[in-house]
């Protein structure tokens, strides 16, 4: 999943970085993170898996309203369910917006044949 997620977001031509920021100050940029959860298990195998995907869009004031509206276009458009989103935060020790967007996508696992 975190491949697909870079993949989907790579065309928006910021930088994306999985879990935490760490020291990069390059703005604007793409912050995610993923929970999965499994959904059906048969014989404690997982079968349906929800995935839970915060997204974090850090900009200035200029960049944020249309790299979200991307952000959210992207991910609609390959069947990811938004969900709730608090609301955008200034971070005063970046002087930079930092939107979350949270998605829901339900995928079914697939097992490679040993």
């Amino acid at each position: 999943m975190n491949n697909k997620i870079v993949e989907l977001l790579t065309p928006i031509g910021i930088p994306i970085l999985y879990g935490t920021r760490t020291d990069i100050n390059t703005f604007p940029i793409i912050v995610f993170n993923i929970i999965d959860m499994p959904v059906t298990t048969m014989d404690d195998i997982d079968i349906w898996i929800k995935y839970n995907i915060t997204i974090n869009v850090i900009a200035d004031a200029k960049d944020i309203i249309k790299l979200v509206d991307e952000v959210k276009k992207i991910m609609a458009k390959n069947q990811f369910r938004r969900n709730m989103c608090p609301s955008m935060i200034y971070d005063e020790k970046l002087c930079k917006y930092n939107q979350a967007l949270v998605f829901d996508y339900y995928g079914e696992v697939i097992y490679s044949e040993e």
